[in-house]
C-alpha cells in the first residue's frame, strides 16, 4: 500500500533545473506548461 501523500510530494517536486527549463521553454514557445506532469514530461524529452 503507497501512501498518496507522499507520492503527491514526489509529483509536486521541483528541481532548481526543472524550473529553469520550464521558464526558459515557456518563454520560447509562448504558453505555460503545468508544474506536475507537463513540465517533467517536456523535460524528459528535451534530454
Amino acid at each position: 500500500m503507497t501512501n498518496s501523500s507522499t507520492n503527491v510530494m514526489v509529483f509536486t517536486k521541483q528541481t532548481k533545473e526543472l524550473v529553469d527549463f520550464t521558464k526558459e521553454f515557456e518563454t520560447l514557445n509562448g504558453f505555460e506548461l503545468d508544474y506536475i506532469y507537463t513540465n517533467k514530461m517536456m523535460f524528459g524529452i528535451s534530454e
